[in-house]
């Protein structure tokens, strides 16, 4: 692989060809740099643009046959059926892979599929509201709380601290 589009190891198109289920295979087991998948996908590019096909082993989905526990039940059903089957095994197996990059979406998918819709806003947790709590003050006089300011005989700052911090304590 080279970082020049023109000069790479598959840079013709026969060899495009010829690798590329080894290349998309490549890409199916995780290879998560960005610069090895832009070069797998102008391979695979390369190698359409050549054939004006896609290679049969990449085709393996679409056909029922290879899916072994679904091929045999819906063989005389409607096809959309067959499809969501086909989907929901590829999900199912996606569950059992060891890439928790993606558990995550595979179980949001498989809920967003399987789970009617009030269903999943009961399942859902919202944090519960509490509802108020009564406090048990005693009652007092709001007059007698303060002391009034009287401009007549003023209060000193520490006088005035002292009954500030009494009424906060009471």
């Amino acid at each position: 692989m080279s970082a020049d589009i023109f000069n790479d190891v598959l840079g013709d198109d026969e060899d495009s060809s010829n690798y590329n289920v080894a290349v998309w295979q490549s890409i199916q087991s995780g290879i998560a740099d960005k610069g090895y998948r832009l070069w797998a996908a102008r391979v695979l590019g390369r190698a359409f643009a050549a054939t004006g096909q896609v290679s049969e082993e990449l085709l393996r989905e679409q056909n029922l046959g290879t899916i072994p526990s679904q091929s045999q039940e819906f063989k005389h059903t409607q096809p959309f059926l067959v499809s969501k089957a086909a989907i929901l095994q590829v999900l199912c197996e996606a569950l059992s892979n060891s890439d928790r990059a993606n558990i995550g979406l595979v179980e949001h998918t498989l809920q967003l599929i399987m789970i009617p819709e009030p269903v999943m806003k009961a399942l859902i947790w919202e944090p519960y509201d509490c509802p108020g709590i009564r406090a048990r003050i005693p009652e007092t006089k709001i007059d007698n709380l303060w002391p009034k300011l009287d401009s007549e005989s003023p209060m000193s700052s520490t006088q005035w601290a002292r009954d500030l911090a009494l009424a906060l304590v009471t």
